[in-house]
């Protein structure tokens, strides 16, 4: 219990990603909560994947925003199998309200053939957009190459997220290992990436927010 925390405003996140459910071993679970200057406000709510398996290691990766009207949350879960590929990985995603903060989330994948993407190991959410890595996916023949995804309105199931990719990037980089973003500027670590003749020597991507909302590589 605590693995992971996740904390803005008046909502917090506690991963368990070591809890057994339903008989399945290490499927993790995770609590939202009010919080307050005062402490926990009110009862912890219990949230689990549906579809979970074992060794799922629900809530390894968590991200929260406080919208004002109620929260934005993603919960990660990178190990899990989706769509039959073992690895592809899974987020769990919601958009609360001040009366009903912690919903039943939706429950987000690739919908690809893709196995170990490890879509969710990184999380970042603020202003309403949610940012999700997958620094094991392959790009074409580029084997983890990482990728990392951008939701605008999560609530939304018809919503298509942004692929943001490395420009010039390459097989086992691992794009998306580390994410961060707030309203104008979202910031992608590489730590595998060779540079200047340096094996895994790493960078850091930076990419632009844009007037219809997409984000713009700005430079490295």
């Amino acid at each position: 219990f605590g693995e992971a925390v996740a904390l803005d405003g008046g909502y917090a996140l506690i991963g368990e990603p070591g809890r057994s459910v339903g008989g399945y071993d290490n499927r993790g679970t995770v609590y939202g909560v009010r919080v307050s200057a005062s402490g926990v406000q009110g009862a912890l709510t219990a949230m689990t994947d549906p579809q979970g398996e074992a060794d799922d290691l629900l809530g390894t990766a968590l991200a929260i925003s406080d919208a004002g009207d109620g929260p934005r949350w993603m919960i990660g879960s990178p190990l899990a199998t989706a769509n039959g590929n073992p690895g592809q990985g899974v987020v769990l995603m919601g958009s609360g309200t001040a009366a009903n903060p912690f919903p039943g989330p939706l429950r987000v994948d690739l919908g690809q053939g893709l196995q170990q993407a490890f879509f969710g190991s990184a999380l970042s959410a603020r202003d309403g957009v949610l940012v999700v890595g997958a620094d094991g996916q392959a790009i074409g023949s580029e084997h983890r190459h990482g990728a990392v995804y951008s939701y605008s309105n999560p609530a939304d199931h018809g919503a298509a997220p942004q692929l943001v990719l490395a420009p010039d990037g390459g097989a086992d980089e691992h794009f998306g290992t580390s994410i961060a973003h707030n309203a104008r500027m979202l910031v992608v670590g590489v730590p595998s990436r060779n540079e200047q003749g340096i094996p895994s020597a790493g960078t850091v991507y930076v990419y632009l927010r844009q007037q219809d909302g997409t984000w713009a590589f700005d430079g490295k």
